[in-house]
Formats: C-alpha cells, sequence, structure tokens
C-alpha cells in the first residue's frame, strides 16, 4: 500500500469549518485517552479535548535520555487505531484519518510508526493555522 509520503500533494486544504473544528476542543464524551506509564506509578490516563494536545503528546524520549531517566523516564502511549477513529467520527476529517490508517498498516513498531502519524498531525494543524489567519 502507498504511504502518504509517496503523495506529492500530501493532504489536500482544509475547509475553514474543518479547521475551525481541528483546532477547537471536542464536546464532553467525545474525548480520546492516552496512558502515561512511569516504571513507578504505572500507566496514568490523559484525557485530550484537543487534536493539538494529542499530538503534543506523541512522543518517546531520546535514547540518551532513556538511560540518564533509567526507571525514572516515562513512556507516552496512544492507540492509533483510537486515534483513527477519533479523526474520522468525531472531526470527520476522512483524509487524515486514512493517512493514518496507511502508516498503521505498515506493520511496524510504535516509535517507527509515530514518526510519520505525528508529522501528518502537524501537517495538518499547520494548515488550518495558515487558512484561518488569512481569514
Amino acid at each position: 500500500m502507498e504511504s502518504w509520503e509517496n503523495n506529492m500533494n500530501r493532504l489536500s486544504d482544509v475547509t475553514e469549518d474543518m479547521a475551525i473544528k481541528l483546532l477547537g476542543e471536542v464536546e464532553f464524551g467525545q474525548h480520546l485517552q492516552g496512558t502515561k506509564f512511569h516504571s513507578m506509578s504505572g500507566g496514568l490516563p490523559v484525557i485530550f479535548t484537543e487534536l493539538q494536545e494529542a499530538n503534543d503528546f506523541i512522543h518517546v524520549g531520546t535514547l540518551r535520555s532513556l538511560l540518564i531517566l533509567g526507571g525514572g523516564g516515562t513512556v507516552h502511549y496512544l492507540d492509533f487505531h483510537k486515534l483513527k477513529t477519533w479523526l474520522s467520527d468525531v472531526f470527520n476529517d476522512q483524509e487524515l484519518a486514512n493517512a493514518i490508517g496507511l502508516e498503521i498498516e505498515k506493520g511496524r513498531s510504535y516509535v517507527e510508526t509515530m514518526g510519520p502519524i505525528k508529522e501528518l498531525i502537524e501537517e495538518r494543524l499547520k494548515q488550518c493555522r495558515s487558512l484561518l489567519q488569512q481569514i
């Protein structure tokens, strides 16, 4: 299956309504949940009401930071299938959801999948901000 990286157009432009929705907060009951794992305290739920919050959460520390922190480091986990569904069902952004689906289908590790997914979300958020600044 073709990756979004091979598509010259990448994500198409968003409409004003979609940009407002993607940059806004979702209604109660439409949130997305991730988990912040820490070796001492275990998994702690993290609730996202905005796409930007979910995007900021997606990261893994560098190897250096993990070596320095050892057992004191944290791992942020977000189920990418749930993220895809959230984008599709709550934000109605089928294109971004499908692009993320392509990355999931590659079956790579979480860390290898995380980078392309984060880039896709960042691209979409940048499109939204750019459009709304012009209005």
